[in-house]
């Protein structure tokens, strides 16, 4: 069993394996800069996949000139010496830009050991505004197309831990700061009947295509 925790700016991790280790002894997934606030504002999100590997994301202590937190989105795993790897950056397209990524969370889609990964991306004014993702399929990232809806303030993201069937993958966020506060649900959308339909179309006019040739063939001179 894992213990994945933060505290003022550290991401660390414990295992209890019939017993847990001394107080000190921890595997550190991050070490933060002088801004703290990445463990209250985008503190860590676990799950841990079939083959037992523990998989992070939490906020980095990333700040601007004036000491406003801007975390940072990044990715870690375990690896068998009970360590961590390096933190990777999930939104690298950020890094000039004035905004804060908050509240990340992942979820794990069993079938495949598919990571999916959502945060709350800010405006200019360090309000979080964005459903954003990624996924990570076969050890590749790339970005989650997600309806965008950027009208409210919103805190306090999560999603499911793990389940199997991408269309399953689903999160939850608190919308408004002031009464009434809603609480929000997205998932990952089935596709469209018109998306699918093309293809079955274009197989469907192929056989029909092919078979009418064959019938000229074999017809006797």
């Amino acid at each position: 069993m894992w213990a994945v925790y933060g505290y003022e700016g550290y991401v660390a991790a414990k295992k209890y394996d019939g017993a847990w280790p001394a107080v000190w002894d921890e595997a550190v997934i991050y070490t933060p800069g002088k801004i703290l606030n990445n463990t209250d504002n985008s503190p860590p999100s676990v799950v841990v996949d079939g083959k037992g590997v523990v998989h992070v994301v939490y906020g980095t202590s990333f700040a601007d000139r004036s000491g406003r937190s801007m975390p940072r989105i990044e990715y870690s795993h375990s690896n068998p010496d009970l360590t961590f790897t390096v933190g990777v950056n999930l939104d690298p397209s950020n890094g000039s830009l004035l905004i804060g990524n908050y509240y990340p969370t992942i979820s794990l889609e069993t079938s495949t050991d598919s990571l999916y990964v959502m945060w709350l991306q800010s405006d200019t004014t360090l309000t979080p505004k964005t459903v954003m993702g990624r996924k990570c399929v076969s050890g590749t990232w790339s970005a989650m197309t997600i309806e965008p809806q950027t009208s409210f303030t919103k805190q306090y993201m999560t999603s499911i831990y793990s389940v199997s069937g991408v269309f399953k993958i689903c999160w939850q966020w608190t919308q408004n700061v002031t009464v009434p506060i809603d609480v929000m649900f997205d998932n990952i959308p089935i596709p469209e009947f018109s998306d699918l339909a093309l293809p079955m179309i274009g197989f469907v006019v192929t056989f029909a295509v092919y078979r009418q040739r064959s019938r000229k063939e074999c017809k006797p001179s």
